[in-house]
């Protein structure tokens, strides 16, 4: 289970020599195939560079496929099922909760990786490399819709949208729990919270019912998830979203300086803690 921090939007760098290292490495085993097959999940496009450098550098077919972190788990138990797994495979590390379907290999015995002073994590699991640490939450918002973002959620949803009907006030990914965890922190104090804490929390009631509240107001709705929402906020017909940090890049070049970062707004005078998770990879 991720843990809780407060935000932070210097957004972790990724040496490109160190990744190079890391998909070599995983790689070695598999180079009697004619064709590498590596999915990711990252979208930022100076993480796709380093890839696209690995597979014009080593003298091997790489296929690299980027897939949306939404569906992932369901991509996997369908490419399990079929016998079509990547050989290897860049995520977050809650990808790896699939692990009793899909039978990871363990790092090999006596894998090593040299610390970098630009690095923040290398770390080793036995399941998987942790590459970095980061992907909290965090409140993006439209400059030229709003001048600042709000302190609170009740000031949040006092505002209105812009006179133009087809601009809405916020959106987040509903259905994924990750979104859900910052506002069961509004309604529980404690610095960490267990699964089974989460799960069977009243904390946890009052926070799926504060969300269910809104969703009743139309505030927020049920039918459009990560990638709708996402795509409206670039596009300018969304004044809030909720999102992480590995989505900056993305949101900076299609808004340029009209696009706003803020910490969660605080709730019933709590402050949302985000959680933070790792970039791992594995195979």
């Amino acid at each position: 289970m991720p843990m809780p921090r407060a935000p932070i939007f210097r957004l972790p760098l990724l040496p490109a020599a160190m990744l190079l290292l890391v998909v070599a490495s995983f790689c070695v085993a598999k180079t009697e195939v004619a064709e590498l097959r590596i999915s990711y999940t990252n979208s930022d496009p100076a993480f796709t560079k380093v890839l696209k450098r690995y597979s014009e550098q080593y003298d091997q077919n790489v296929n690299f496929e980027w897939l949306d972190q939404t569906d992932l788990r369901s991509r996997l138990l369908r490419a399990s099922h079929a016998g079509e797994l990547p050989h290897a495979l860049i995520a977050a590390e809650d990808v790896l909760g699939v692990q009793q379907s899909i039978k990871f290999d363990e790092v090999p015995a006596g894998f090593a990786l040299t610390e970098s002073s630009d690095a923040q994590v290398f770390s080793l699991t036995k399941k998987a490399i942790r590459l970095t640490r980061g992907n909290q939450l965090v409140l993006y918002f439209n400059k030229s819709l709003t001048p600042k973002a709000p302190e609170n959620w009740e000031a949040l949803l006092n505002e209105r949208p812009a006179d133009q009907q087809d601009i809405e006030l916020i959106g987040w990914s509903l259905l994924d729990m990750y979104w859900l965890i910052p506002f069961i922190t509004s309604f529980n104090s404690q610095a960490e919270l267990t699964p089974k804490e989460i799960i069977v929390s009243p904390h946890t009631f009052s926070a799926m019912s504060y969300v269910w509240s809104m969703i009743k107001q139309g505030v927020v709705k049920i039918d459009c998830g990560y990638t709708c929402y996402s795509d409206k906020f670039k596009s300018g017909k969304l004044v809030y979203t909720i999102n992480g940090t590995w989505l900056y890049q993305e949101y900076k070049r299609a808004l340029g300086e009209n696009l706003g970062v803020a910490l969660l707004p605080s709730l019933k005078n709590k402050p949302m803690r985000s959680y933070y998770s790792y970039m791992v990879t594995a195979r």
